[in-house]
């Protein structure tokens, strides 16, 4: 088990107000109305800052599309020697989240996800190789019998990290693959496996998935500046 202590942690929403959004925000979703606009009515009401609107968006989808990503959600004693497919950056930038203390949510689905809205971006520092560090080690104990890590080949510098990444990486687990993709979400969805992501397009279209920065996180760096939306319903 890795230990991280942070000293001071990042709330930056309104909890009391997040939670009367959250409220309605579900509500119109499951009574089937369109997402865009649903969202779009409930921040103007609760005039909602842009991570209050992040954090709707990413951790509320509604009834029907949380219980079928939770019903197809493997656990993690149930991943030996299987196959792992995992969304590189999407997994790592949640860890760099809470390296950083920031806010992380646990969603409706099941899956923790961070507010940092990178959209691709990612900083080659001390956090990033920390974070490393503990996703392979979070890997290796998971029993598995081979990795993909995928990651898209437009990050910038990404073709150079790769080696890095994968010396990295092998020094907890041996089989593990570094695939640079054009076009990401589209292989990880092709590929036969259980696979990783806090992607919402990519649960809801494949058979299996597993939380992979949710277990490092919260089982292995026990984390707890988690804002669990179903408590605040």
């Amino acid at each position: 088990m890795i230990k991280d202590t942070c000293i001071t942690y990042k709330l930056d929403i309104r909890v009391d107000i997040v939670r009367e959004a959250i409220k309605d925000y579900l509500y119109l979703l499951n009574r089937g109305f369109p997402q865009e606009q649903s969202l779009s009515l409930v921040v103007t009401r609760y005039n909602l800052s842009k991570k209050e609107r992040m954090l709707l968006l990413r951790s509320i989808h509604g009834q029907r599309i949380s219980e079928h990503i939770i019903s197809k959600t493997i656990a993690c004693d149930k991943l030996a020697c299987r196959t792992l497919i995992v969304d590189g950056l999407n997994v790592l930038l949640t860890i760099i989240a809470a390296l950083r203390c920031d806010l992380l949510i646990l969603g409706d689905d099941g899956f923790i996800r961070d507010l940092q809205g990178v959209h691709g971006k990612v900083k080659y520092d001390i956090y990033f190789f920390k974070a490393l560090e503990r996703l392979g080690y979070g890997l290796h104990t998971l029993g598995l019998d081979k990795v993909y890590l995928f990651f898209d080949k437009n990050v910038k510098m990404i073709g150079f990290y790769s080696n890095i990444i994968r010396k990295v990486l092998t020094k907890y687990i041996d089989n593990v693959k570094i695939i640079l993709s054009p076009s990401c979400d589209k292989e990880i969805m092709s590929y036969n496996g259980v696979v990783s992501t806090s992607d919402i397009v990519i649960l809801r279209s494949v058979d299996n998935v597993f939380d992979l920065a949710g277990y490092i996180v919260t089982k292995l760096m026990l984390y707890p500046n988690v804002f669990d939306v179903k408590n605040n319903i």
